[in-house]
């Protein structure tokens, strides 16, 4: 079932069998199983991490197969990792109720990521971007943290977009960041 949504496991175990895509929505959860099953495997050899990211768009056929993957998994050596940006999101929205469900089963951590300060942004910048005089450090913190909100996620892409329009570069010397 797995290999279906991963056709490189066949290449990496050609002796897997080929199974018929499931006639309805109501046999999709053999997909659910074989990728548990494939998680499961991978954890026996080792601890295995599983990423998530974005829940908010998933669709409710999605958000199920999630909630039945986390149980299956239970007990197993594998962290599930599931974001989600909460943000002026629908209640009603089916990422917001996986949530809620996972967060009913015991093994269940919740960790909410805040925006950074102005002064987290300013201990960011100084710290990657080498930086050498507070002065313009600091202006360009106010500026990056004006924009992003002091959001991680848009702070990087933003420094990111700076460094590809050459709008910010390197000194090759001291490694500081110049705007």
């Amino acid at each position: 079932e797995a290999a279906r949504l991963l056709p490189e496991l066949r290449r990496k175990f050609p002796s897997l069998g080929t199974t018929p895509a499931p006639a309805d929505a109501g046999t999709s959860w053999r997909l659910v199983e074989g990728i548990a099953q494939m998680i499961l495997s991978a954890a026996v050899e080792r601890p295995t991490l599983v990423f998530i990211d974005d829940v908010q768009w998933c669709d409710n056929d999605t958000c199920v197969a999630l909630q039945l993957l986390a149980r299956r998994i239970a007990g197993a050596s594998v962290i599930l990792i599931v974001t989600i940006t909460a943000g002026d999101l629908d209640h009603d929205i089916p990422g917001s109720h996986l949530c809620r469900v996972l967060r009913l089963l015991p093994q269940t951590r919740v960790a909410s990521i805040e925006p950074l300060s102005r002064d987290e942004v300013w201990q960011m910048i100084r710290s990657m971007g080498h930086i050498q005089l507070p002065t313009e450090g600091v202006r360009f913190a106010t500026w990056l943290h004006e924009r992003t909100d002091g959001v991680p996620l848009f702070l990087i892409e933003l420094i990111k977009v700076l460094f590809s329009t050459g709008l910010l570069v390197v000194n090759p010397e001291t490694m500081e960041w110049k705007v």
